[in-house]
């Protein structure tokens, strides 16, 4: 079982690393590859929080036999929101393995 809110927070741990490391560089350009590695035969499954009516609850998205690892090119150098608008990308095309669409901790702000 792997919690999507651990995969976001992840992703954003990761990825405010990544550009913090390469700040001192000058290409402001790295490219980054994130997959999940499980032991045993069993399928991964993710599970997200939903609330309805003031209750939390959890729903399993669809069992995941193996994970694609995802790669992208990090544009570290831009502005915050440019930023976090990849981190975003890159944690929704993570759990979007598992037939997941939103994110829970890292969803966009209403305009």
């Amino acid at each position: 079982m792997c919690r999507t809110e651990y995969v976001e927070t992840f992703t954003a741990d990761l990825m405010a690393l990544l550009r913090l490391a390469s700040a001192p560089r000058s290409s402001g350009e790295d490219e980054v590859t994130v997959g999940i590695q499980w032991e045993g035969q069993e399928n991964l499954i993710f599970e997200q929080k939903t609330n309805s009516r003031l209750l939390v609850d959890t729903v399993a998205g669809p069992p995941v036999p193996s994970f694609v690892p995802i790669t992208t090119t990090v544009r570290s150098d831009g502005d915050d929101a440019d930023f976090l608008r990849q981190v975003r990308a890159l944690a929704t095309d993570l759990v979007n393995q598992a037939g997941i669409q939103h994110l829970l901790l890292l969803e966009d702000a209403p305009d």
